[in-house]
């Protein structure tokens, strides 16, 4: 690194792979880091009040004293796993550490569910599990004072003074949530949609204008029947694209994935078609990319209505991306752009 800007860089780019992976990787992973954070914020509101130090020594059973292991730690599950017991003595764990963890799990995905994967969400969760964990030290610390056995009241309270917070700091965006995260959802897709346009306006940008074809010339209006990628389909769709323009737009895509590629035959010669005129081969994209649907359209604009540009190469690339999902229905995405050999 020779800069804060080459830092800067880099987060944005991992800031953009980790965009792209969607909720159905974030939900999990936000859960088990803040799992994890709930999980420390349990060790402080057990030791502070004690005047113990949070760092030292390691987690450990507070009846048999046995130091906690990995398989002892793993936020919720493994509190399910042993069933609520001691691994090692047998004795009851209090439910009360892992409706923490649940909690400050709570406000992390509460906090995705009304920004997604912003700073904000950021800024929620650590609030609420501040305020949460400042809370629920100072009830201990009381608790402790007056020398008072824990009778299960504290589990209570402490989850309704959660929910409180939750409600007021929140409670504007409830709205956002109400369909089980479809808002973040429908953010991350439209994300993606805008990002695998802008990669193929990109690339054919590149591209000399008077080289430039639709995905139509590319793959079906070929100089050869052979090139044509559906020569060999009858049948069906397929066969339909070969011989109708219009339905070929509606149906075609080049974002394919292992799970909606064409059949082999028909794979196969788009790889090959795409390879020779892009110079570099087809790589599938990820699983989750069948709900994308993008096609290029290339037209030759007439220098009247450019009179700035006197070239005869003067051409407009419109690159249009549909999502399909059960969430974003239908949306659709398009950039179009002039380019010549100017």
């Amino acid at each position: 690194m020779n800069s804060i800007e080459d830092l800067i860089i880099l987060a944005r780019i991992a800031y953009g792979n980790a965009v792209e992976l969607g909720p159905w990787f974030h939900v999990p992973v936000i859960a088990l880091l803040s799992g994890m954070l709930g999980s420390f914020i349990n060790v402080c509101i057990w030791r502070i009040p004690r005047g113990e130090s949070i760092v030292l020594p390691r987690s450990r059973c507070t009846t048999c004293g046995t130091a906690l292991g990995p398989l002892d730690l793993f936020p919720v599950l493994s509190w399910v796993a042993s069933g609520g017991k001691c691994r090692h003595c047998g004795q009851a764990i209090a439910a009360r550490y892992v409706l923490v963890e649940l909690t400050v799990i709570t406000f992390w995905l509460a906090g995705y569910a009304a920004f997604g994967l912003t700073l904000p969400t950021i800024g929620v969760g650590v609030t609420l599990s501040t305020i949460f964990c400042v809370v629920n030290i100072t009830r201990m610390k009381t608790k402790i004072k007056a020398q008072k056995r824990d009778r299960g009241g504290y589990t209570f309270i402490s989850v309704m003074i959660a929910a409180l917070i939750l409600g007021v700091a929140i409670g504007p965006y409830l709205d956002l949530t109400r369909t089980n995260f479809k808002g973040a959802i429908k953010n991350q897709e439209y994300l993606i949609g805008y990002k695998i346009a802008q990669e193929r306006l990109e690339e054919l940008l590149g591209i000399p204008a008077r080289n430039l074809k639709s995905d139509r010339a590319i793959y079906v209006e070929t100089d050869s029947l052979e090139n044509n990628i559906y020569s060999d389909e009858y049948f069906g769709d397929y066969a339909k694209m070969r011989e109708n323009k219009e339905f070929f737009y509606e149906k075609f895509s080049d974002v394919l994935t292992e799970e909606n590629k064409p059949p082999q035959k028909v794979y196969n010669k788009f790889s090959k078609r795409y390879e020779a005129y892009y110079g570099y081969a087809y790589e599938l994209y990820p699983r989750g990319f069948e709900k994308y649907r993008r096609v290029t359209r290339i037209q030759h604009v007439a220098p009247e209505d450019t009179a700035s540009l006197s070239d005869n190469f003067i051409k407009k690339i419109t690159v249009t991306v549909t999502i399909d999902s059960s969430v974003t229905k239908g949306k659709v995405i398009q950039m179009e752009v002039l380019t010549s050999e100017n």
